[in-house]
């Protein structure tokens, strides 16, 4: 058969497949043999081309040629050619996509490692299949090790600071089993170079269809600046000096400890500006640290107070030269700010060099603020701790928690002491004193919780507890008959309570309720309680003795201004001072003072009643200068109410003395 010209025939000719030619006739069967043979070369040479098309990304077309009489051929290989260029399309599409995700894979990629180097956070990765963890070079470096080193999750934990191991393991854990959503902890870390650094994990898990976590990942976050570093002065902050502190006495260093105090830069914080307040402060700092010997270490706590700590092996001398006393002289000269110049002054408390004792870092930093609580009591500029301070602090320590708990459960009651009248030589009233009973101590003297509950603000508390107490006996009394129809109370008042404007009402409602006489109870101020605040104390004063209740002035004589709150104000019963009362059975100076405020109370409508008899002599020199009442151990001591029936029925001393 002749050859012709042969024509590519292509999907490229065709926008769609070329329509279906009509079906030819039948081949006789005659005719199958060479139709067969033809039809055979041609798609023999379809399937070569083929095979060439699917090596070569589908980037031919097939061609038969154009004189081709088989139609079912030129058929085939028109949608075989259409075929191709709607794969060769789809690929062309495939490929783009391809392209753009994996050029958004890349910018993803480069943007979260931005955001990871410039956060210089170290990257996690933990397969719990496997339970292998890999961290990342950034992690890695964070604690001076290489990445190559780390590869299970013990390689991080058994470094973590054995006071946060457990934290972190239980938080990893918790978060594992679903109770808490994400992992958010922070802890110190053991660096290569045998240091702690704080650092901050993140990091959450990937759970399964069954809810099992089967990796996790996260994020570490160097935070030891931020936890270790006073932003304001640049100095370690109190975090950093208490782990210092624990390195130095695990390695048994000795050192001295120093808590140092610039008590007068609160009067500068209303002359300047924030600013300033703070430059004030960042120089203060470096004052402080260009004065401690190298070696030494200096942190700010907080507010206006600093802790310094210098090692044993730093100090090639006396500690008062090398130390002390450069310290003292370093505000010698003023701080000079933008608009003025600040004189300031240090305190400092400093306690005795610590060695491998026992002590831990909070022991050091007490017994320093207790030496410096020494100073200011003392009121020295610089104070070496000492055993009896100590002592005396842990006793205060002690009797703090004490007054806590007696006012939790109740252990504060009062005790009474006779005032008795001395020309008629009975007991006339009984002055309400309170006293802490513990159950397994006893009785505890107010000298010894007097002023820890004034430091710890809870005298009004207490003060309250005894009026309460003496209204409930002068409600029982006024049931009786003789000798307690008749008797008096007095109840000692803090100065805060006499000026609450609600006191009058509450003291009406209460002798109502009791039904009391009002004029058996006395209330005993002090001058303390007018001072400042004298136009209020006067009302309040007038007001309680409208209502019939007798205003008693306390420890007369002691004060400033006795004699002039005497005169402005008008009280039932002065009471003379103990210090008065002392030798004045020779001293004539001091009976001619108790004489010339007798007769001045007396002029004034006022009783006089002397405290701290404490023998015959000074019993009769009160009686002779005319004085009515008198009160102290020649007569009794306070007893507890109990006791009080014994008294008025003269089965004890008081009785006996006054017969």
């Amino acid at each position: 058969m002749p050859k012709k010209a042969q024509k590519a025939i292509s999907a490229n000719d065709v926008t769609m497949p070329a329509p279906v030619p009509d079906i030819p006739a039948p081949v006789r069967v005659e005719d199958s043999a060479v139709a067969k043979s033809s039809t055979d070369r041609m798609v023999e040479a379809i399937a070569d081309q083929l095979c060439m098309i699917v090596a070569d990304n589908y980037d031919i077309r097939i061609a038969v040629d154009a004189d081709e009489e088989n139609l079912q051929v030129q058929k085939l290989t028109v949608l075989i050619n259409s075929l191709l260029e709607n794969v060769r399309r789809n690929i062309g599409s495939l490929s783009e996509l391809a392209g753009d995700l994996e050029s958004k894979v890349q910018e993803r990629t480069l943007k979260l490692d931005l955001v990871v180097q410039g956060s210089n956070d170290g990257v996690w990765f933990w397969n719990l299949d496997n339970n292998t963890v890999e961290y990342s070079k950034r992690w890695a470096e964070l604690v001076g090790l290489d990445a190559e080193e780390l590869t299970s999750i013990e390689d991080w934990l058994t470094r973590v600071h054995p006071d946060d191991e457990e934290r972190l393991r239980a938080a990893l854990r918790e978060h594992l089993q679903g109770v808490k959503p994400h992992l958010r902890e922070d802890y110190r870390i053991r660096h290569s170079d045998g240091t702690y650094r704080w650092m901050w994990c993140r990091g959450r898990c990937h759970r399964g269809e069954n809810g099992r976590a089967t990796f996790m990942a996260g994020t570490q976050t160097d935070v030891h600046r931020m936890r270790s570093i006073d932003s304001l002065t640049g100095l370690p902050n109190e975090l950093a000096l208490m782990a210092a502190l624990d390195d130095m006495i695990t390695a048994g260093l000795s050192f001295y400890a120093f808590v140092i105090a610039v008590p007068r830069i609160d009067a500068v914080n209303d002359e300047v500006d924030s600013e300033e307040l703070s430059s004030l402060r960042r120089a203060i700092a470096q004052r402080l640290s260009s004065r401690l010997p190298f070696g030494a270490d200096l942190a700010h706590l907080s507010g206006d107070f600093y802790a310094a700590v210098v090692p044993r092996e730093v100090l090639f001398g006396d500690l008062e030269e090398i130390v002390i006393s450069p310290l003292l002289s370093a505000f010698e000269k003023p701080v000079l700010t933008k608009r003025q110049r600040v004189w300031l002054d240090i305190t400092i408390g400093a306690t005795m060099p610590i060695g491998k004792t026992g002590h831990t870092a909070a022991d050091v930093m007490r017994d320093a603020w207790t030496s410096y609580r020494a100073a200011r009591l003392r009121r020295v500029r610089s104070n070496m701790l000492s055993a009896d301070q100590i002592d005396a602090a842990r006793s205060h320590a002690n009797m703090e928690q004490l007054v806590r708990m007696a006012l939790e459960r109740d252990w504060f009651v009062p005790h009474f002491q006779p005032i008795v009248d001395i020309s008629a030589a009975t007991i006339r009233g009984f002055e309400t004193l309170c006293r802490l009973e513990h159950p397994d101590q006893g009785i505890i003297m107010p000298g010894d919780f007097i002023s820890v509950a004034e430091r710890l603000s809870v005298m009004d508390q207490i003060s309250v507890r005894m009026l309460d107490r003496a209204l409930d006996l002068l409600g029982e009394w006024s049931t009786r008959a003789a000798p307690y129809d008749g008797l008096f109370l007095t109840v000692n008042l803090e100065p805060q309570q006499i000026l609450q404007t609600d006191l009058p009402l509450r003291l009406e409602k209460a002798l109502k309720q009791r039904k009391i006489r009002p004029e058996l109870l006395k209330i005993e101020i002090v001058e303390s309680s007018v001072i400042g605040n004298f136009e209020t104390a006067a009302r309040q004063i007038a007001t309680i003795r409208a209502m019939g209740i007798q205003i008693a002035l306390d420890d007369f004589g002691t004060g400033y201004s006795s004699l002039e709150y005497l005169n402005q104000l008008s009280f039932d019963l002065i009471k003379i001072d103990k210090t008065f009362v002392d030798g004045i059975e020779t001293d004539g100076r001091k009976r001619s003072m108790i004489k010339m405020m007798s007769v001045l109370a007396n002029a004034l409508g006022a009783d006089v009643c002397v405290e701290g008899i404490e023998s015959d002599p000074q019993a009769r020199v009160a009686e002779e200068l005319g004085i009515k009442f008198a009160q102290g151990f020649l007569y009794s001591r306070p007893v507890a109410q109990s006791q009080i029936d014994e008294l008025l029925g003269g089965t004890t001393g008081v009785k006996r003395r006054l017969a």
